[in-house]
């Protein structure tokens, strides 16, 4: 199979097994270790998305501003059977007078958006080979995103599938992971519109020429549920 194809139900294995360590964040060259759980998070997270599909966190180093307040993001998102579940955590930053932010106290629960599917998910799966091309940022219209950098080890194929399904996303999150010292590479990513989703969970094994891919498209119902955390002022 050199494509992706649709598949209604059943699970798809990426030869990934559970007690795999020593990953790496392959967009960031000097980041090392775990990369964080979801269920990690210490956030009550929706019982009703039914099985689970993918999931990742994921830090934009990105600087933002609300009002005299600095602060950075880090988005943790769940897909499941029956719908996608995004958790917004916030970490305060203090301005040094050379320009400079430094990180003031851990991140903070400041969301939980749950987004519930009208009906069953679209999956398609398939081998796709790899290519050579990265040349992501056109793809957006020339807009850089940090998730780009995530998702530029996909095939062109794939990138263009992913970020067409959602083109103006609330959310695009994405994480390039290796595993077993290069043994095997993954990519998972969520692009989210209130009305749309697109999921992508790929593997790809060093001794293949192709990737493991499962698109995962959602149509989502317009009231989606949302929580602020009780103790947040910002």
């Amino acid at each position: 199979m050199t494509g992706l194809v649709r598949r209604s139900s059943g699970p798809v294995s990426h030869g990934l097994p559970r007690d795999e360590t020593g990953s790496r964040n392959l967009a960031d060259a000097d980041w090392g270790g775990a990369p964080i759980q979801i269920d990690a998070l210490g956030v009550a997270l929706p019982t009703n998305l039914g099985a689970r599909v993918a999931s990742a966190v994921t830090t934009d180093p990105r600087v933002r501003r609300r009002g005299t307040r600095h602060y950075r993001l880090r988005i943790g998102w769940l897909a499941g059977a029956q719908g996608v579940v995004v958790v917004r955590l916030e970490q305060d930053l203090l301005a040094l007078p050379d320009g400079r932010f430094r990180a003031q106290g851990a991140y903070r629960h400041a969301e939980t958006e749950t987004y519930l599917a009208v009906e069953t998910p679209g999956r398609r799966v398939g081998d796709v080979p790899m290519d050579a091309s990265r040349a992501v940022d056109a793809e957006l219209g020339g807009t850089h995103e940090p998730a780009l950098d995530e998702i530029a080890f996909l095939p062109a194929k794939v990138r263009r599938s992913f970020v067409g399904r959602v083109r103006s996303p609330r959310y695009f999150s994405a994480e390039a992971l290796e595993w077993n010292g290069g043994q095997r590479h993954t990519v998972s990513g969520l692009r989210l519109d209130d009305r749309e989703a697109c999921v992508v969970q790929a593997a790809h094994h060093r001794d293949t020429t192709h990737w493991v891919v499962e698109l995962v498209t959602y149509r989502l119902r317009v009231d989606r549920a949302q929580l602020a955390h009780p103790g947040w002022t910002g």
